[in-house]
């Protein structure tokens, strides 16, 4: 009796130990899995493709609608639309409603649980773009700080979460293009605590250029991922085959999709593909929905010069008279 009843004992501390381990598990992959659809409805996820395809007057009224306009997730879209928006305008205006976004944005993230992944991936998507942005208002020392900063976040992220594939779009655009930093000036990008890496940097962009999973946040990076991959190939690595062959992968939607059209354009013409520029942007959509994205009048051109074609000066008057 005394052995059978030690036996059940065994048992019962076993199934504790089992039930415990499983409540760990579920928690853990509760915890880490949760994904973006804590921070992302259906309406976000549509509002953040469409920052994607420069539908950024959709994606701006999208979080405007939300049931918590200023939540994480509409925080996010909101910058993102915005940042864009700053950098093809240029506009006073534009800038400025871009950094007061980013501001309020960066309050919000911050106060985000520190083991969450998504925090460090919001601040430092924030700190990117504010620093694309300031890049090209010369504003080039305040840009590398923010791009330390995104370095840093990511960096830790992927350290945390090595699995989490959010991290790695912007930390291998990073990777790829301060890797083309020439050898005399590498001593004031490792001052500001970041280094180029070109093989970890395509490495990394291509776990979500490959990403064939569900997750609708993961998919949208996807998009631009694949565009900055293929320019990577192009312009870095030298490879303008294997560049034009992500593009037409990456761009079939260019007759809907604005910023597709941008992307196939730009390498076809830097290829010398004239016929196919000439037609991706006359098939642009031009509707109202989408920006006035005015650089495609000079691409069409370009083209039309190239092949001769007289119609150029008056894509050429019609780009200065815009821009």
């Amino acid at each position: 009796m005394k052995n059978l009843k030690r036996k059940e004992e065994q048992l019962g501390e076993k199934s504790r130990h089992v039930a415990l381990a499983f409540s760990l598990i579920f928690l853990f992959l509760q915890g880490f899995s949760n994904s973006s659809t804590k921070y992302f409805n259906k309406e976000l996820f549509s509002a953040h493709k469409a920052v994607y395809e420069l539908r950024l007057n959709d994606a701006l009224v999208a979080c405007s609608q939300h049931q918590d306009s200023y939540s994480s997730g509409t925080s996010y879209i909101r910058t993102l639309s915005l940042a864009l928006r700053a950098f093809i305008t240029e506009k006073p205006i534009d800038i400025k409603a871009f950094e007061d976004s980013k501001n309020r944005s960066l309050d919000v993230f911050d106060e985000l649980a520190d083991n969450d992944p998504y925090k460090n991936i919001f601040l430092a998507e924030t700190y990117f773009y504010s620093a694309i942005v300031k890049a090209k208002q010369d504003q080039l020392y305040s840009a590398a700080r923010d791009i330390g900063r995104a370095h840093s976040l990511l960096s830790e992220n992927i350290d945390n979460y090595p699995n989490f594939k959010g991290s790695y779009k912007t930390k291998g655009i990073m990777q790829v293009y301060l890797s083309t930093v020439p050898e005399h000036y590498q001593w004031a990008v490792k001052l500001l605590g970041f280094n180029g890496d070109l093989k970890k940097g395509l490495k990394n962009l291509e776990r979500l250029v490959h990403y064939q999973g569900n997750d609708e946040f993961l998919k949208n990076l996807k998009i631009e991922t694949h565009y900055m991959y293929a320019f990577a190939l192009h312009h870095v690595v030298k490879q303008p085959q294997k560049a034009w062959d992500e593009v037409i992968n990456s761009t079939s939607d260019y007759e809907t999709n604005l910023l597709s059209s941008f992307f196939r354009a730009s390498l076809a013409t830097k290829l010398h593909k004239n016929t196919i520029a000439i037609e991706t942007i006359r098939k642009a959509p031009h509707s109202a929905a989408y920006e006035k994205l005015h650089y495609l009048q000079l691409l069409l051109g370009q083209n039309l010069l190239y092949q001769q074609d007289p119609a150029s000066l008056e894509c050429f008057e019609t780009y200065l008279a815009q821009y």
